[in-house]
């Protein structure tokens, strides 16, 4: 089986900014920042300039993306996009990159039930319009 087929939840190919905040380092409130990927229900996958290691767990804070067009377009996009999502997530997967970056994988443990509702539906929206 290949990794792949192992995921429960389906990506979405979606790009953005992300703050990542380590809970293991103490006194130190300045985010990192990277840029996601894709997104699914359960994880993110993200790029960023500092190894992270592998069960680390963080404080992830995102926007979903706003696309006014696309609002204007679907009207059911109106009532998620631009909300600020914050979630506890763990390092599962790290690569280093060619261009001394890293590639973090991070399943989501734990998260709002609000934000939840609000990614699910922009994810299910999104995957549904084909679009974005």
């Amino acid at each position: 089986m290949g990794y792949e087929e192992k995921r429960r939840h389906k990506r979405i190919d979606l790009k953005g900014y992300i703050n990542i905040y380590p809970l293991a380092i103490k006194g130190n409130s300045n985010p990192l920042k990277g840029k996601f990927k894709n997104i699914s229900e359960g994880g993110i996958l993200f790029e960023c300039s500092r190894k992270v290691n592998i069960d680390t767990i963080l404080k992830i804070e995102f926007f979903l993306p706003n696309n006014k067009a696309l609002a204007a377009r679907y009207k059911e996009f109106t009532n998620v996009i631009g909300h600020k999502i914050v979630i506890l997530g763990k390092v599962v997967r790290l690569i280093k990159k060619n261009n001394e970056n890293f590639e973090l994988g991070i399943q989501f443990i734990n998260m709002y039930e609000g934000d939840f509702t609000n990614l699910k539906r922009f994810l299910e929206l999104v995957d549904k319009n084909y679009v974005w």
